[in-house]
């Protein structure tokens, strides 16, 4: 895999950029479109081809599989998410604060990213080998850093920390299977919500009735 691969962000080339990193994030971002449209077993390399309007003979000259294809989307994808999320979640902050940090950041790179995020959930268990374990490498890595933000949260003890961190991806991942941008709030105040959710629940406080006097 070709060290310049790893320049490549799901954010426009940056104007120092060689003319190979902006070609290849033109096609990664291609490719992220039609996986997500189309599924990657039902994409093919010429249907990739005719997006880019390039020859298939160019197209390997950026990668050399469609599996690897797959890898380069899903680990650009990774990268980025993570970059933003630390970025903004910087240990000094307070735990709750960085908790609506690490959630606003979340949301925002899922929702500004749809055909990526779409890819990196539904088509996560097609990679194998050395691909399959640097995506594993990077996940745990997002993992870890949500852990890191939860643990230093006042949990009550009998919480598991792995249940509350997945829990909260629970609530984070499908996030682009339902939003609506004109029906429902966007990544700030969604953010808020959720943490809302997350940290007091629905309904912290269910009120018994008190029987009717007879």
């Amino acid at each position: 895999m070709p060290a310049a691969f790893a320049a490549v962000a799901l954010a426009p080339a940056p104007p120092d950029a060689t003319p190979f990193d902006r070609r290849l994030g033109e096609i990664l971002h291609a490719a992220a479109e039609l996986f997500a449209e189309q599924g990657y077993a039902a994409t093919s390399i010429r249907d990739l081809s005719r997006r880019c309007g390039a020859s298939l003979a160019g197209l390997y000259h950026y990668f050399h599989s469609k599996q690897e294809l797959l890898f380069l989307v899903q680990r650009h994808a990774f990268q980025t998410v993570i970059s933003a999320a630390r970025a903004a979640t910087p240990p000094e902050l307070p735990p709750e604060a960085r908790l609506r940090a690490f959630v606003a950041s979340h949301l925002e790179t899922f929702l500004a990213h749809r055909p990526w995020m779409t890819v990196l959930t539904h088509e996560d268990e097609v990679l194998s080998g050395d691909y399959l374990r640097a995506i594993a490498a990077l996940k745990h890595d997002y993992y870890q850093l949500a852990r890191e933000i939860v643990t230093a949260l006042p949990l009550p003890p009998a919480l598991a920390p792995r249940v509350a961190v997945m829990s909260l991806f629970g609530m984070l991942n499908w996030i682009y299977t339902w939003h609506q941008p004109k029906r429902d709030p966007g990544a700030a105040v969604l953010g808020e919500q959720i943490c809302a959710i997350f940290l007091r629940g629905a309904a912290p406080t269910v009120r018994r009735r008190r029987p009717a006097r007879s």
